[in-house]
């Protein structure tokens, strides 16, 4: 055994001396993109050198200068902190606007089932009373009816912090739900969009109703731009998916949901961590007297136009980039 240990080293003491070289300069950022690949390589053969090891040489100094070596080439080439904000920094400046450029059609296609459905909603809860008891839960109709926001307490009974992750929480589930809903061919998809379109236009109408209609837009200016332009974000990326099972061109329905499915995940992906700061500013700012309405305004026109102006700017460069 000793001297099938010491062939062994032998054999493949370069390949570790190798590797452990790489790992120093990529310690300190000296590594070109042809290094990077060959210290990909060293660290797998490494690896496989510490498998052998492990069956034939337990226990050895060998056995865990390896252990050692491929466990300090696997943090630095797979967890590097530096590769994953890169990676993060190309996702938002890169893939995100352009799947929502390439596709934003359908963008302004959920909108517009969010706008329709709201009219639809106001209309009903007008004109027939027992539409808005089926589109507006008990609790909000019993504060409307008294003629009271449901948000003017809300902040004594539940800390900001608490009701910013509920709302966080059920925007998450609202999201999902329309995303997916673009495997039953986009009728899940259009499906949830129109009954949160429906249920807002319902509870503003009701709110117009009893003379609440100033409170109510006081409250929702401040997050609901962006956060119906989230949900559309999700409906979306649910009709992208949606488009493959429908018309999946020259390509497979399976090929096609494997590639427009990419799309519509980059988009959904895209707009979620955005719901954090939304359900933030609803937990926050919206409620309650802290802050006026016009500065609520303002924060509101403000998060909505940057978050536009990104989408757009980003999105617009990247396609022209990618073409170009």
């Amino acid at each position: 055994m000793a001297a099938e240990l010491t062939r062994f080293v032998a054999e493949r003491r370069a390949t570790w001396d190798a590797l452990a070289e790489l790992l120093r300069r990529f310690g300190r950022g000296r590594l070109g993109p042809g290094e990077v690949e060959q210290l990909d390589a060293l660290y797998r053969r490494c690896a496989a050198d510490l498998a052998q090891a492990r069956v034939h040489y337990p226990g050895t100094e060998v056995s865990l200068f390896l252990n050692q070596l491929v466990a300090r080439a696997y943090a630095q080439v797979y967890g590097a902190r530096p590769a994953r904000w890169a990676a993060l920094r190309r996702f938002y400046a890169e893939s995100f606007p352009r799947a929502f450029w390439t596709e934003r059609g359908y963008f302004w296609a959920a909108w517009a089932v969010l706008l329709g459905a709201g009219w639809l909603g106001a209309m009903g809860a007008l004109w027939h009373p027992e539409l808005a008891e089926a589109l507006v839960p008990l609790p909000l109709r019993q504060h409307i009816a008294q003629g009271q926001m449901w948000t003017d307490s809300i902040l004594e009974v539940v800390p900001p912090a608490l009701f910013s992750a509920r709302v966080l929480t059920n925007n998450l589930g609202v999201a999902f739900a329309t995303f997916v809903g673009g495997l039953l061919g986009g009728a899940g998809t259009v499906v949830a969009l129109a009954v949160n379109g429906l249920e807002l236009g319902a509870v503003t109408a009701l709110c117009l109703q009893r003379g609440m209609a100033a409170d109510f837009l006081s409250f929702v200016c401040a997050h609901g731009i962006v956060e119906l332009s989230i949900v559309a974000l999700a409906g979306q990326a649910g009709l992208v998916l949606a488009s493959a099972l429908v018309s999946p061109g020259r390509h497979s329905r399976a090929e096609a949901l494997r590639l427009r499915g990419r799309v519509g995940v980059q988009i959904v992906l895209g707009g979620a961590p955005m719901l954090a700061g939304i359900g933030l500013v609803e937990g926050f700012i919206s409620p309650g007297d802290l802050f006026p309405g016009p500065v609520r305004a303002a924060v509101g026109l403000t998060l909505a136009a940057l978050l536009y102006g990104y989408l757009f700017r980003f999105g617009r460069r990247e396609v022209s980039a990618h073409h170009g």
